[in-house]
C-alpha cells in the first residue's frame, strides 16, 4: 500500500530534474589553474568548446592579473597559468585543475623549451629576459645538464611548481599543507594526466550537456615524443626539488584510482 503511495506521488511530481550545472549555459565561471605541462591547453580548447561565445572566454593569464575581467558577467571562462591565491575572494567560481606525475612533467618542461621551434617572435614578446635565456640554456643542453644547471628561473619550474600553484602563498612562501587542503575544499574538479580519458569521464559526469572529448592533435599542444636519458644524480635532484609536488600527486592520485573502474585503472 505505502509502495503504491509513493510511486503515485512520483507520477504526479515527475522525474527529479539534473541539479548538474550546465557547461553550455553556466550560473557560476569556470576557473582553471593550468599548471604548465599538465594537458592544460588541449583541457582548455575543450572547455572552450562549450563557452556560447567567444567573449565568454578570458584571455590567458600570463602575469598581469589586472587584465583579467574578472568582473565581466559575459566571461564564463578563466584560465592561464594563475596560480590558485590570485582568484579573487569575493567571486563565486568553480575551480578547477590538472595534476601530473612530477618527474614527468619536469621532464616535459625542458621536452617544451628544447623544441626549437617553440621560440617563435610571438613566444619571445611575451617572455621575461629571464624566461628568454632559461629556454636559450634549455635547448644547447641534455635533460640532465638541464636538471643541474641551477639556474633560478629553471629552478622555479622543476620544483614543486604544482604545490606552488596550489598553496596559499604567505609572505611569498607556500606549504604542502595548504595545497593539499585548497585541493581537497576549494576544487570541483581535479584531473590526473596519466588518467586524461577518465578525467574527462569524470569532468563530463559533474556537467549537463558536455560533449565527448575529440580534439584534434594540432590543438593538444604535445611535446615532442623522444627518449631522454636522465643520469642517477640529475634524478635524485628532482626527487628532491619535488617532495611536495610527489606528495600531493600521489594523495590526489589514490582519490582518483576510486573514481575509475577497475578494467581502467589496471
Amino acid at each position: 500500500m505505502m509502495l503504491r503511495k509513493i510511486l503515485k506521488l512520483f507520477k504526479k511530481s515527475g522525474p527529479l530534474s539534473d541539479q548538474r550545472p550546465d557547461l553550455n549555459n553556466l550560473d557560476m565561471p569556470l576557473y582553471f589553474v593550468h599548471i604548465p605541462k599538465t594537458a592544460g591547453t588541449s583541457f582548455i580548447n575543450y572547455l572552450a568548446q562549450h563557452m556560447p561565445s567567444r567573449e565568454s572566454v578570458a584571455p590567458p593569464f600570463y602575469g598581469d592579473i589586472k587584465g583579467i575581467p574578472f568582473h565581466d558577467p559575459k566571461v564564463k571562462l578563466f584560465h592561464g597559468h594563475i596560480e590558485f591565491c590570485m582568484a579573487p575572494t569575493e567571486l563565486p567560481l568553480r575551480m578547477i585543475t590538472f595534476l601530473r606525475e612530477p618527474i614527468s612533467r619536469c621532464i616535459s618542461q625542458y621536452k617544451s623549451w628544447n623544441k626549437f621551434a617553440n621560440l617563435t617572435d610571438v613566444w619571445i614578446k611575451s617572455m621575461s629576459q629571464e624566461a628568454i635565456e632559461a629556454v636559450q640554456i634549455s635547448q644547447k643542453c641534455s635533460l640532465s645538464e638541464f636538471v643541474l644547471t641551477r639556474n633560478p628561473y629553471i629552478d622555479a619550474h622543476i620544483s614543486n611548481l604544482q604545490t606552488r600553484f596550489l598553496a596559499t602563498t604567505i609572505n611569498n612562501s607556500y606549504r604542502y599543507e595548504t595545497a593539499a587542503f585548497n585541493v581537497a575544499t576549494k576544487f570541483m574538479f581535479v584531473g590526473i594526466v596519466e588518467h586524461f580519458e577518465a578525467s574527462i569521464t569524470r569532468f563530463r559526469s559533474l556537467f549537463q550537456n558536455s560533449r565527448p572529448y575529440d580534439l584534434p592533435l594540432e590543438q593538444e599542444n604535445r611535446s615532442p615524443q623522444k627518449d631522454l636519458f636522465l643520469s642517477p644524480k640529475a634524478l635524485d635532484r628532482l626527487h628532491e626539488l619535488n617532495s611536495m609536488d610527489i606528495q600531493l600527486y600521489e594523495q590526489e592520485l589514490r582519490k582518483f584510482i576510486g573514481y575509475i573502474p577497475r578494467s581502467r585503472a589496471a
